[in-house]
C-alpha cells in the first residue's frame, strides 16, 4: 500500500510541477517588467542601471542586479522563466531541512511530509502571480531561496558546535562567507531582520550550553558582511526619493493601516497567504492524529514565529507601499515554525498514514488544478499582450499619433499578475511616452466579455 502511495505521489508531484512550470512559461512581462526594460536601454549598460536604480528608486541591491540580469536580453527572460518554478522546489527543499533536519529526497516517509509542507507552502505563499511568475516581483522568491541556503549553512554549523562534533571551519571560507553575507544583506529588510534574529536565537542557544567560544571567529568575521549590505540598502538616495511619493501621515494612523494591512492580509485566503497556511495546517493536524506537541518542539518553533513577525516591522514604516507580496518571507518562516511545533512520529497506526498518504495526494492535486488554471490564464493573458505589441508596432511604422486598445479581458488566476483597468491606463500613458505616441487609449466601447479564463484562452487562440 505504501509503494502505491508512494508512486502516485510521484506521478502528481510531476504533474503538479509540469503545469505550475507552464504557468510561469506563459506569463508575460507587464508593468515593471517594461519599466525596466526601457531603463536598461536608456542607461546603456548594467552596471548604470544599478547605479541609476539604486539612486532613483530603491536601495536593495540583489533586487536590482536580478532586474538587470533577467531582463538584459530575450535569452535571459527565458532564462528566468526556466528557472522560476525549479527555484520554488529548492526553496521548499531547504526550508523543509531547517524544518524537519531531513532530507526531503530520500523516498517513503520523507517525501510524503514534504509534499505536504510543500503544497501547503505553494498554497499558502502571496499572490504567487506576483512573487513567483512575475519577474519583476520574483526578487521575492530568489531572495528568501539564498536566505534559507544561508540559514542551512550556518544552522549546520550551530549544531555541529551543539553535538560537539569535529568543527573545520578553513580561513579559505571567509571571504565567500563574507560575499555571501553581503548578498543577504542588499536582499531588503524584511530578509536581513529575520535572518539576524535567527543568528541572536541561535547564539544564545549556544551560548546557554556554554559552547559561545566554540564558535569561530572566522565564522563570525564572514557572517559580518551583512551588516554591510543592510548599511548600502538603508544609506541608498533611491529610497528616500521614493518616500517623496508617500503621504506623510502620523504614528497612530501608520499603526492602524500596519494593524488592518497585515491583519487582513492574514486572515483573507483569497490570493493564499499566512492565513491559508494556518488553516490547511491546523486541519492537517486533525485529521492526521500523529503529531507530537512538546516542550521541546515549542522552543525550537518560537525563534521561527518571532522571525516571521519580526520581517514583517520594515512595512511599519512603509505602509504605503505594503502589498501582500511583501509577506512572503514571513509566510515562509511562519510555516517552518508550523512544522517545528508539530513532529510526525516515525511510527503511527496504518489508519493514520493513510490519512497522511491521502493529504498528500489532495494536496498536490489542488497545486496541479492551481497550475492549470494558471496556465490557461496566462496563456489568455500573453496572447492579449502580443495583440496590444503588434498594434503598437504597426501604429509605428504607420506614423500614427494617438492609438487605441483593447481592454485585457483574461481573468487573472492565483499564478497571474495583472494590472487593473485604472492602473492600465497610467502604465499605457507611460507606453506612449516611451514609444513617441501622443496617447495610448483602451477602447472605452471594449468591455470583458467572459469570467472564465478557459474561454477567454479559446478566444485569443
Amino acid at each position: 500500500m505504501r509503494l502505491s502511495f508512494y508512486k502516485i505521489q510521484i506521478f502528481i508531484a510531476f504533474l503538479a510541477s509540469f503545469l505550475c512550470f507552464l504557468a510561469i512559461w506563459e506569463h508575460p512581462l507587464v508593468g515593471d517588467d517594461r519599466h525596466f526594460l526601457w531603463n536598461l536601454d536608456e542607461a546603456g549598460s548594467l552596471k548604470q542601471f544599478v547605479l541609476n536604480t539604486y539612486n532613483e528608486w530603491i536601495g536593495n541591491l540583489f533586487h536590482i542586479l536580478l532586474w538587470g540580469v533577467f531582463l538584459n536580453n530575450e535569452f535571459s527572460i527565458i532564462i528566468f522563466k526556466i528557472i522560476s518554478f525549479p527555484s520554488f522546489v529548492a526553496l521548499s527543499f531547504f526550508s523543509f531541512y531547517l524544518a524537519t533536519e531531513q532530507n526531503a529526497f530520500r523516498g517513503g516517509t520523507n517525501f510524503r511530509d514534504f509534499l505536504i509542507f510543500s503544497s501547503i507552502l505553494w498554497l499558502a505563499l502571496p499572490v504567487p502571480g506576483e512573487t513567483i511568475a512575475w519577474l519583476t516581483g520574483s526578487v521575492y522568491l530568489f531572495s528568501s531561496l539564498i536566505a534559507v541556503i544561508y540559514l542551512s549553512y550556518i544552522y549546520k554549523i550551530k549544531n555541529l558546535i551543539l553535538n560537539h562534533q569535529r568543527l573545520n571551519f578553513s580561513n579559505i571560507l571567509i571571504l565567500p562567507l563574507f560575499l555571501f553575507s553581503f548578498l543577504i544583506g542588499t536582499c531588503g529588510l524584511q530578509v536581513s531582520a529575520a535572518i539576524i534574529l535567527m543568528l541572536f536565537f541561535w547564539t544564545l542557544e549556544l551560548k546557554r550550553k556554554n559552547l559561545i567560544r566554540q564558535i569561530p571567529i572566522g565564522l563570525l568575521i564572514g557572517i559580518s558582511g551583512i551588516l554591510l549590505g543592510i548599511f548600502l540598502v538603508i544609506s541608498a538616495p533611491g529610497n528616500y526619493a521614493r518616500l517623496t511619493e508617500a503621504p506623510e501621515i502620523g504614528l497612530l494612523s501608520s499603526l492602524i493601516q500596519f494593524i488592518f494591512y497585515f491583519g487582513g492580509s492574514f486572515f483573507n485566503g483569497g490570493t493564499g497567504n499566512l492565513g491559508v497556511a494556518l488553516w490547511l495546517g491546523i486541519i492537517l493536524i486533525l485529521l492526521s492524529n500523529v503529531s507530537s506537541l512538546n516542550k521541546s518542539n515549542l522552543s525550537k518553533s518560537l525563534p521561527w514565529l518571532f522571525a516571521a513577525f519580526f520581517s514583517l516591522m520594515p512595512m511599519f514604516f512603509l505602509t504605503y507601499f505594503a502589498s501582500p507580496r511583501t509577506t512572503f518571507v514571513a509566510t515562509l518562516f511562519f510555516l517552518i515554525a508550523a512544522k517545528r511545533l508539530v513532529k510526525t512520529k516515525d511510527k503511527g497506526s496504518d489508519e493514520s498514514k493513510i490519512v497522511l498518504n491521502i493529504a498528500a495526494i489532495v494536496l498536490c492535486l489542488l497545486v496541479t488544478v492551481d497550475g492549470f488554471v494558471g496556465w490557461a490564464a496566462n496563456k489568455s493573458y500573453s496572447l492579449e499582450i502580443d495583440k496590444r505589441m503588434q498594434i503598437i508596432e504597426s501604429s509605428l511604422k504607420k506614423q500614427e499619433r494617438n492609438i487605441v486598445v483593447s481592454y485585457i479581458e483574461t481573468i487573472p488566476s492565483r499564478l497571474t499578475f495583472m494590472l487593473n483597468p485604472e492602473q492600465d491606463e497610467a502604465y499605457l500613458e507611460y507606453m506612449a511616452k516611451h514609444y513617441g505616441f501622443e496617447s495610448i487609449k483602451q477602447d472605452s466601447k471594449s468591455k470583458p466579455a467572459t469570467k472564465n479564463p478557459l474561454k477567454n484562452l479559446k478566444n485569443n487562440l
